[in-house]
């Protein structure tokens, strides 16, 4: 799928790169997953800082003959609709038990898919990793912030 830039005006990238609560202390006795010892445990937060970063953005260039058409519908429209899949999330914390309710509006003419997930309240703080059970084609151990 391709966006004709040219009828947005300026656009602007933005990048948000995630923050140290994804990173996992690896402890050096009892490995990744085994647990921290209480030493290891005391060292302060850990993080990450990246340098001499390189991107690019691929660009296409359309013939005339589009722009003339895309004048045409613009003229007879008004208006060019661009459909652009949507994110939003809810947020609900503080829940002690097994069974809770989240309640959300949300007003769409289509919605697609719905994605539930549910986490622990301390996902965004560092500690020693977890081990999933059943990875088999990627490392197994995540941190708690992706800990589902």
């Amino acid at each position: 799928r391709y966006l004709d830039t040219g009828i947005c005006g300026s656009i602007q990238i933005r990048i948000t790169l995630a923050g140290p609560e994804v990173l996992v202390k690896r402890g050096n006795t009892n490995g990744v997953g085994g647990g921290l010892t209480p030493a290891e445990n005391a060292i302060g937060g850990i993080s990450y800082e990246m340098s001499e970063i390189y991107f690019t953005v691929d660009t296409l260039n359309f013939d005339q003959i589009y722009g003339e058409l895309l004048r045409k519908r613009l003229s007879e429209q008004g208006y060019i609709s661009i459909l652009m899949p949507e994110y939003y999330t809810f947020h609900q914390s503080g829940i002690n038990t097994a069974a809770s309710s989240t309640r959300f509006a949300l007003s769409s003419g289509s919605i697609d898919k719905i994605y539930a997930i549910f986490r622990r309240d301390s996902y965004t703080t560092q500690g020693d990793g977890h081990t999933v059970a059943g990875a088999i084609l990627n490392d197994a151990t995540v941190s708690k912030f992706l800990r589902f």
